[in-house]
């Protein structure tokens, strides 16, 4: 058994702001259009992880989730139940009968309640 004097703590590299945008205008010289992609990457537009409320009377499963969410390009992720725990990338047909958030991936800057 080892003893918690013999586990090496955690790796932790401090970068600067200064840093990566000297990183960026590098590699932007080497990479046609890359900056673009670091714009949507790390801009304030784009995709978000969300938490969704719900409120269902019958079952919910990943994939009729996935299915109701797809026009509006969000991708689900995971559940919150009703109890306050969270289930990350349940079997997609695995029905929960508690479920009060649905956690997604997508844009959702418009009222996501309406239909698209």
């Amino acid at each position: 058994f080892l003893a918690l004097a013999d586990i090496l703590p955690p790796h932790v590299t401090l970068v600067s702001t200064e840093q990566i945008r000297s990183y960026f205008m590098v590699h932007s010289a080497f990479v046609p259009g890359i900056m673009e992609v670091y714009a949507q990457l790390l801009g304030e537009i784009g995709q978000d992880v969300v938490r969704l409320p719900v409120s269902s009377p019958v079952s919910v499963t990943l994939s009729s989730c996935a299915a109701a969410l797809f026009e509006r390009r969000i991708i689900p992720m995971g559940f919150q139940r009703a109890d306050g725990s969270v289930v990350l990338n349940p079997d997609p047909d695995e029905a929960f009968d508690d479920v009060v958030g649905v956690f997604s991936i997508g844009e959702v800057d418009t009222e996501w309640t309406e239909p698209p």
